[in-house]
């Protein structure tokens, strides 16, 4: 890894040391990493035919497929920006997100090629748009039969940004988390050795490429020289056979999805999976009964991931070895672990700024190389969250006990953790305060089995109470289906601080009661 200094430079090294060397299979076709190359060339020249140039951004949209990895691989060999795209979005929020990082040209399948057209409505300056699935001479596919596969020269430094990733905002305002060439390098040596990657490795990617948690992931094994298996979208009998038919080595998958392929396996007729090494997991804790379920029948080790896409996904982990129901160190398992071999974790007083003792809950701080260059276009927003001397303010609250284990216990900001996906509060908020029947809304997480938190809206109704259906819908009309609440309860009067804020802790203590960890 020392020679590549750029993404676009995993798929040039790697044509030429191990050409022949399967590098990404998706739906039944391996392509090879000389394949690879050629291809992402091939797209460069597509790009470049269209207007793209070195800081321009492409964007692309849909669920997971190959040549979103080509695109980014395309996108860096010519100094641009790739942006993934969340294809669960509304017209509105894709839109907000289009506008705010302007890309030159958008590409998408068509089934999201709707949504895209939707989006693009309206905006100052809209995308040239590529659809993936057309087979005309507009079409990606037979652009690409004419476009050239020359080797192209290094133009990107590692300073440069070369992907955004959005994260909504506690303000309800897209966020374009930026990360340059070397960020992204510079935890993936740590990463392989924490995660048991190397040239053999064979990855599974399900998580959506549109996150850090599906782009980075796959980006990890090829930067080793492994082979990554990409899913469309999950579905736990066609993993867990996955796991089996690739002899896949290394997983990452949300807790709910982990448990859905324990499920699988546990309720269907042996298969080989001895060649799991790590499954790596995040956004939630694991409980007792799915770690006693997974020791039987996981043949690797387990590690819990927490972080936030700001700092490029982990900070902390739970490593293997404390992944044990023996009561020495049963305890650990309701912790996120320590800090990374390539980052820091601290607890600060938020009032002070100044570390907290050990046992003293505070808010959680991280720095890591691989932290993201800022938000993009939004300087006030960056320096907000990223210290003077490059800390991260999560916003999460959580203490360190005498070994260094971060143990979360709250939110100091309202995010919310869905099956995986943040959802920010303020935004169903607004959606909901527009409706003629409510007089005043609070949205929360609350705890749930399956999803780790549901999302529930408390409402202040004005005049006659509204339907809970109907108010539902109403939010579904207007924002993405995973942020909407799954429940409303109607209340007679809101908890309010003197200054007439809604008291939202007062309204989780009824929902969490019992629960140590107050934070998914």
């Amino acid at each position: 890894m020392d020679i590549m200094q750029t993404i676009d430079d995993i798929v040039r090294h790697f044509a030429v040391a191990t050409p022949d060397h399967p590098a990404l299979s998706f739906e039944g076709r391996t392509r090879s990493f000389a394949q690879l190359e050629r291809d992402s060339n091939r797209t460069a020249d597509l790009l470049a035919r269209l207007g793209v140039a070195q800081g321009d951004r492409v964007a692309f949209l849909g669920r997971n497929r190959a040549e979103h990895f080509d695109v980014i691989f395309a996108v860096a060999k010519l100094g641009a920006i790739s942006v993934g795209m969340n294809w669960r979005l509304s017209a509105a929020e894709l839109a907000a997100q289009l506008e705010d990082c302007s890309p030159r040209v958008a590409l998408a399948s068509r089934a999201a090629m709707g949504l895209l057209d939707d989006a693009c409505r309206g905006l100052n300056e809209p995308p040239i748009r590529l659809d993936f699935d057309d087979p005309s001479a507009d079409g990606y596919a037979r652009r690409m039969r004419s476009a050239d596969d020359a080797p192209r020269a290094r133009v990107s430094r590692q300073g440069d940004i070369c992907m955004i990733c959005y994260t909504s905002g506690t303000t309800g305002h897209a966020k374009g988390v930026a990360f340059t060439h070397q960020s992204l390098w510079s935890i993936m040596p740590g990463a392989a050795e924490a995660w048991a990657f190397d040239e053999h490795s064979v990855s599974l990617v399900c998580m959506p490429t549109f996150h850090t948690a599906g782009a980075c992931w796959g980006l990890l094994a090829l930067s080793c020289g492994g082979h990554d298996i990409l899913v469309s979208e999950f579905e736990a009998n066609a993993v867990a056979d996955l796991l089996a038919s690739e002899q896949v080595t290394n997983a990452m998958m949300a807790p709910i999805m982990l448990e859905q392929v324990i499920g699988a396996i546990e309720n269907s007729p042996p298969r080989d999976l001895s060649r799991l090494r790590k499954i790596l997991y995040g956004a939630a804790p694991i409980t007792e009964p799915v770690l006693a379920r997974a020791l039987t029948v996981l043949p690797c080790g387990l590690v819990q991931g927490y972080g936030l896409t700001e700092i490029n996904g982990t900070i902390t982990i739970l490593r293997s070895e404390d992944h044990a129901l023996d009561d020495e160190h049963r305890g650990r398992l309701r912790s996120a672990g320590t800090a990374v071999p390539w980052g820091d974790v601290r607890v600060v007083d938020p009032e002070t700024d100044r570390d907290c003792p050990r046992h003293v809950v505070g808010e959680v701080w991280g720095r890591s190389p691989g932290m993201m260059e800022g938000y993009w276009r939004k300087p006030e927003e960056t320096a907000a969250v990223i210290t003077g001397d490059g800390w991260l303010r999560t916003g999460d609250a959580g203490f360190l006990d005498d070994d260094g284990y971060l143990f979360l216990t709250d939110r100091i900001k309202d995010m919310i953790v869905t099956g995986g996906e943040n959802v920010y509060p303020i935004e169903i908020e607004h959606v909901l305060a527009a409706h003629p029947s409510v007089d005043a809304v609070a949205v929360i997480g609350v705890p749930d089995a399956r999803w780790g938190e549901a999302v529930k809206a408390i409402v202040l109704p004005r005049g006659e109470r509204p339907d809970e259906a109907e108010l539902i819908a109403w939010a579904r009309e207007r924002i993405a289906a995973y942020k909407c609440p799954k429940s409303i309860d109607f209340v007679e009067e809101m908890p309010r601080n003197a200054s007439g804020k809604i008291l939202k802790r007062t309204l989780r203590d009824i929902y969490w009661s019992g629960h140590e960890r107050r934070i998914s």
